[in-house]
């Protein structure tokens, strides 16, 4: 998984990644896009899916799960089986203050682990 992750500024221009951390059940981490692009919570206009999809951000998560579904599946001999679920949580970072907290954040996850029994691992 973290190959996947560390090849994305070689997929995707403008684009580069910051902390991270691979959870034995989810994954955190900070991308960084270096030229403004459009959000679709602040765009006026409603999108389709398939313009969400053209989005970066949209595009480098789903490429990121694609590739990382499909290693973990041939790993586990459980081809198609889902791995991800089907959304992601995103936040906007404004400014360094809540970059610091973020990476904090990101940097102290696995001391909390062991008390995140919500989300169990699922076998297909």
């Amino acid at each position: 998984m973290q190959r996947h992750w560390e090849e994305i500024p070689k997929h995707f221009e403008n684009v580069e990644l910051d902390e991270f951390i691979i959870m034995p059940n989810h994954f955190h981490g900070i991308i960084v896009l270096t030229e403004p692009v459009g959000a679709i919570h602040e765009s006026p206009l409603p999108m389709t899916q398939r313009q969400r999809r053209m989005m970066t951000l949209s595009k480098i998560i789903g490429r990121f799960k694609m590739r990382t579904a499909k290693e973990i599946n041939l790993m586990n001999k459980t081809p198609g089986c889902p791995v991800w679920q089907r959304n992601y949580y995103e936040h906007v970072i404004r400014g360094e203050k809540d970059l610091e907290n973020i990476r904090d954040y990101i940097r102290h996850n696995p001391l909390k682990c062991e008390y995140d029994s919500s989300r169990e691992i699922s076998n297909c």
